[in-house]
């Protein structure tokens, strides 16, 4: 079982050397074959590169909402969706004001939905 926010070596970010990794680290595991190819083109490859271009661009100089509004112009999204909890609709409004006056249409829905009681799930 993997656990890396227990893991307070953070080697595989810090170091990239896999003989100070814990045991049961998942950088041990071989991504180049599995994972890494996937990320070389296509779809995945421009969302990846979107993204990184983001952290790039704003880590620690933007907030979180710049970051989702830039990480969606980088891939032409103009239409989003915003999942949330009913307990933070108040903030949630807030977002989809702050998405929507900067030019993106907003499609917005609660968690609760359908009104299913917790107890049939």
């Amino acid at each position: 079982m993997y656990r890396c926010a227990e893991c307070g070596l953070a080697a595989c970010c810090d170091t990239g050397d896999a003989a100070s990794y814990p045991g049961n680290c998942p950088s041990r595991e071989s991504f180049e074959t599995e994972v890494v190819g996937d990320y070389r083109d296509g779809e995945v490859n421009h969302l990846a590169r979107s993204a990184a271009l983001v952290e790039a661009h704003g880590y620690c100089r933007l907030t979180r909402i710049e970051e989702i509004m830039d990480f969606a112009r980088r891939c032409g999204y103009s239409r989003l969706g915003l999942a949330f909890c009913i307990g933070l609709q108040a903030e949630a409004a807030i977002v989809s004001r702050v998405l929507r006056a900067n030019g993106f249409s907003v499609d917005s829905v609660a968690c609760k939905n359908g009104s299913l009681p917790k107890e049939e799930l």
